[in-house]
């Protein structure tokens, strides 16, 4: 079985050559050295629980192993594999996840859907970029991000139970509801000094008490803390900042709270149902 299938994958390519097989539990290709591409669908809608892939691996299809029931993946040692494509991993049951050293790119929901406790990509020393929605809704809870990442895409880490965030340094943009529906407390972001805005719904739906923000911040979006346990705002030091979007810190807890001197729009709603 194993000589034909690195053929077939190998040679023939077939994008949905395997879509069709309902019941892999068990797919080991760790011996098949000859395997360096696994096409889009290849092994999609089966019941594979467990998964290895040969070290000699340099890339993985869209959507190539979604629908599955895989528990634990470790690509750690495909040194080679550069590219996590959309969806490859989407709707499996995921709990432990190790990514290689020399990954760069996460795409569109890549492991959305899955049940990661445990997220540590500090070591995946040249990812620059997370894809749209590339962990939404899994169970997260710790999160380590690689010091050099300068994107996380919409809803990369939405619907997940993240308490704690610590985001890099070099940081240049979080799209919109990234970290929407987590459970985030304490929120520095003081350190982000390439950050300039907050985008729409970000940290919507936390529960964030303590707030620092980019000394450089310009701009905080449309719901972007809205739903939070914030009491006290101030955002007085924040020289750069001129617009507050709408509901931007809707429903929050704050009884006090000081704006710049030179704020130009604060949009509607954006401390409604507060204690002011």
């Amino acid at each position: 079985m194993k000589k034909n299938l690195t053929s077939l994958i190998l040679f023939a390519k077939f994008n949905y050559v395997y879509s069709n097989k309902k019941n892999i539990r068990i797919l080991d290709l760790s011996n098949n050295i000859n395997v360096n591409i696994i096409d889009d669908y290849a092994f999609s809608n089966n019941k594979i629980e467990t998964l290895k892939l040969p070290n000699s691996l340099n890339f993985i299809g869209k959507s190539a192993f979604c629908n599955n029931e895989i528990k634990e993946l470790d690509l750690s040692n495909c040194i080679n594999l550069k590219t996590i494509s959309e969806k490859t991993f989407f709707n499996n049951e995921i709990k432990k996840l190790k990514l290689p050293q020399f990954i760069n790119t996460i795409e569109y929901s890549a492991f959305k859907n899955n049940r990661i406790e445990e997220l540590d990509l500090s070591n995946c020393i040249n990812l620059n970029e997370i894809g749209y929605a590339a962990f939404y809704h899994n169970e997260i809870k710790k999160l380590k991000l690689p010091e050099l990442i300068e994107k996380i895409d919409l809803s990369s880490f939405k619907s997940n139970r993240i308490k704690t965030l610590k985001l890099p340094d070099l940081i240049e943009e979080i799209g919109r509801s990234a970290f929407e529906n987590n459970n985030i407390e304490k929120l520095d972001l003081s350190n982000c000094i390439n950050l300039n805005d907050i985008d729409d719904n970000v940290f919507k739906n936390n529960k964030i008490n303590t707030l620092k923000l980019p000394n450089l911040i310009e701009e905080i979006g449309s719901s972007a803390f809205e739903n939070n346990n914030i009491e006290k705002l101030d955002l007085s030091n924040y020289i750069n900042l001129k617009n507050i979007g709408r509901e931007g810190f809707k429903s929050n807890k704050i009884k006090t709270f000081k704006l710049p001197n030179f704020i130009e729009e604060i949009g509607s709603s954006a401390f409604e149902n507060n204690n002011i």
